[in-house]
């Protein structure tokens, strides 16, 4: 093998993993945009929630809570991976 050719490869896989980063970015966007508008709702229940007190409500909000905390994760790594391929 020359050099050239094994250089050309390499070449081909920086940009693969620049096309796959590209498109974890655009995940990044659209689920983190989503994850946003979550937790501002999560915040006005989590108000309401306290202001009221009562038990039944809390626990529907934490099992909220924990599908919001799942779903922004989701922003989170689809970011960090995107990233780090470029």
């Amino acid at each position: 093998m020359s050099l050239t050719y094994l250089m050309s490869q390499l070449g081909a896989s920086g940009e693969a993993q620049a096309v796959i980063g590209a498109g974890l970015n655009a995940v990044m966007a659209v689920t983190g945009a989503a994850a946003l508008l979550l937790m501002a709702i999560h915040l006005g229940w989590a108000l309401i929630v306290l202001l009221r007190n009562r038990d039944v409500e809390m626990k529907r909000f934490h099992r909220f809570s924990l599908l919001v905390w799942a779903i922004w994760l989701v922003p989170y790594f689809t970011g960090a991976i995107g990233t780090s391929l470029g």
